[in-house]
């Protein structure tokens, strides 16, 4: 019975550390938040928030691409990975 509490807590652990990198990904990496932003005015706490990481330039639309994408693949594998283990814990 230890083992399966044990084995259970393990999943249950790695379902919430996949699914909070997946929710930090989607606020730190994907660039589309700063673009939709862009002309609003906002307060201190989320114009540094905003203001932050690396500005891919408006026109360069294949950058702002490629920024949007990658992030949606790894987002997609780690939600993907939660879903397994919440299968395998229900079952186990």
């Amino acid at each position: 019975m230890f083992q399966t509490l044990q084995t259970l807590t393990i999943l249950l652990a790695s379902i919430g550390m996949a699914l909070s990198l997946a929710h930090a990904i989607y606020w730190v990496v994907t660039p589309v938040n700063k673009v939709w932003l862009k002309d609003e005015k906002l307060d201190r706490a989320g114009g540094s928030f905003f203001a932050a990481g690396s500005a891919a330039a408006e026109s360069d639309w294949k950058v702002l691409r490629d920024r949007w994408e990658w992030p949606h693949v790894a987002r997609a594998v780690l939600e993907m990975l939660s879903l397994v283990a919440l299968v395998v814990a229900a079952v186990f």
